[in-house]
């Protein structure tokens, strides 16, 4: 459907009598009915604004496009107040303000938690770009940034593989220290996890890295609109068990 009313109502009444709409059909509709359009008139009877009005037959004639004339302000007939301006001082908003101001710390990260943010690597932009092999070639990509503080405080060097826990779930992740990270801030790139589809995606089910989505928590929304919160996750960053048994043996070894 359109999201246009009387249009979608059209539409529904011709599926019923089994006039069901094509893509081009749809096309044609709303370039008929549009401002420029030709009101959906027969041609014998096209006059004054409807003599030369768009439809899909009309533009096929114009193999360069239509000149429809300068631009028009079009943002003003869509604000409905009387006043004719935006109003950006809505109840929700200047009660979210008001929570803000009460405890503009609500958010930081507690004891021991980083904040979780994405990031988008320029030669990995997209899923797709991860199966191709010249653009996943080099070093590895989907790897945690943390800054060297935080490292530091859960005993974690750059390349290690260690364990990153939010409310929902608990996993491994390769690890690479940078002081272009700030304190309390760990970032995982955007579009990875790819394992499931390895049989179909060969080259990015080599390099599957692991999906951020799988630690935002489902119960973390924005208060005003109810959309899922997916940067700033709570998370706590930990040795991975196997490096813990590991040292352990080196330093008992040492020891004896």
């Amino acid at each position: 459907m359109t999201g246009t009313r009387p249009v979608d109502a059209g539409l529904r009444l011709a599926a019923r009598l089994g006039r069901r709409a094509t893509p081009e059909h749809v096309i044609d509709l709303l370039l008929r009915t549009g401002a420029y359009g030709d009101g959906l008139l027969p041609r014998a009877l096209r006059f004054g604004r409807f003599r030369r009005g768009l439809s899909l037959a009309r533009l096929r004639e114009l193999p360069h496009g239509a000149d429809l004339g300068p631009l028009e302000p079009g943002v003003a007939r869509r604000i409905l107040h009387r006043d004719r301006r935006v109003h950006v001082d809505a109840p929700p908003f200047l009660e979210a303000f008001d929570v803000f101001a009460r405890d503009p710390a609500a958010g930081a990260p507690r004891e021991g938690e980083l904040l979780l943010v994405g990031r988008r690597e320029v030669r990995t932009n997209n899923s797709w770009m991860h199966n191709v092999p010249a653009l996943v070639s080099g070093r590895e990509r989907c790897v945690l940034l943390v800054h060297p503080d935080d490292a530091a405080r859960a005993g974690v060097r750059d390349g290690d593989t260690a364990v990153l826990e939010s409310r929902v779930h608990r996993g491994p992740v390769p690890v690479r220290v940078s002081d272009e990270m700030r304190p309390g801030v760990a970032s995982l790139p955007h579009g990875w996890g790819h394992a499931r589809a390895a049989r179909f995606l060969r080259t990015a089910g080599a390099r599957p890295g692991v999906s951020f989505n799988d630690w935002s928590d489902d119960a973390e929304t924005e208060s005003m609109v109810g959309q899922s919160i997916l940067n700033g996750v709570r998370v706590r960053l930990s040795k991975a068990p196997e490096l813990v048994a590991r040292e352990a043996g080196v330093a008992a070894s040492a020891a004896g």
